[in-house]
């Protein structure tokens, strides 16, 4: 369990990591839209992330 909880981890850090060095290369038009889809992403990833590690039964997950 820890081995994944440690590759999920690590996906997460690695995406947050691409899309900041990918941001500056996508033009700009509205910087504040982009960092409202970097949060996003993050948030999604911690879901995923926090998801993973309560070990909750399916209808608990479909719950929450």
């Amino acid at each position: 369990m820890k081995r994944n909880i440690k590759t999920i981890f690590t996906l997460a850090v690695a995406a947050a990591i691409t899309i900041f060095v990918v941001s500056p290369a996508l033009p700009q038009d509205k910087p504040a839209d982009n960092m409202q889809i970097l949060l996003e992403k993050i948030r999604a990833d911690k879901r995923l992330l926090v998801a993973a590690n309560m070990e909750l039964t399916e209808s608990e997950a479909k719950a929450f």
